[in-house]
């Protein structure tokens, strides 16, 4: 899927919660953000980046496959450092439209391709640098934020937080990712986007 293919569901879903969305348009040759998005009070940035998977490798699988051969998979979860760059290109494009930070920059991750859980699950430990830890003292498992350099950590002063998407059978699953180390942390907690995506889901 690609961004143009999903920039319609954006536009719709942001409508459904009751928001004005404007396309933006690069200005001068430079990337711009995809999305300037009011609500009644509150205005908010936001760029759409595609995390499908890569068509070499995958063309590369059904080479193997065609010629009757086995194809071995491992990927892991925790935080990458190709998807930390898809988010910094994104915090760049958000601060060449917002520099002096007068919206709420957000960034909306969605995920595509063969597993798109799998994409999902990676964006967000990318995002909170998040590790799985035991705890011998209570024997548990535990997820620990932070342990790993993180993207909200890296673009704190920038980033409010992000919106991670992927399609299921019945529908579009959204996650709301607050950065809890943005200096606005505090007001983008009660803006209308996070009171709204809190309370309802979009019909």
């Amino acid at each position: 899927m690609t961004e143009d293919e999903f920039k319609p569901i954006v536009r719709a879903i942001l409508g459904q919660f009751g928001f004005q969305c404007r396309d933006l348009e690069p200005r001068h040759g430079l990337l711009t953000p995809d999305f300037e998005v009011h609500g009644k009070k509150d205005k908010y940035t936001i760029e759409l980046k595609i995390k499908d998977d890569d068509a070499a490798e995958i063309a590369k699988e059904a080479e193997a496959l065609a010629g009757g051969g086995v194809v071995g998979k491992s990927t892991p979860i925790g935080p990458r450092n190709r998807l930390a760059g898809i988010i910094g290109s994104g915090v760049e494009q958000l601060l060449a439209h917002d520099p002096k930070g007068e919206s709420f920059r957000v960034l909306w991750l969605h995920s595509a391709g063969q597993d798109p859980e799998l994409h999902d699950d990676r964006l967000y430990a990318t995002l909170f640098g998040t590790e799985k830890l035991f705890s011998l003292k209570h024997p548990r498992i535990m997820t620990c934020f932070y342990y790993h350099a993180s993207a909200f950590y890296s673009w704190r002063e920038h980033l409010d937080g992000a919106l991670l998407t992927y399609l299921v059978s019945d529908g579009l699953r959204i996650k709301l990712c607050i950065n809890t180390l943005s200096p606005k942390i505090d007001q983008f907690r009660q803006c209308e986007l996070v009171q709204i995506m809190s309370q309802a889901t979009p019909n």
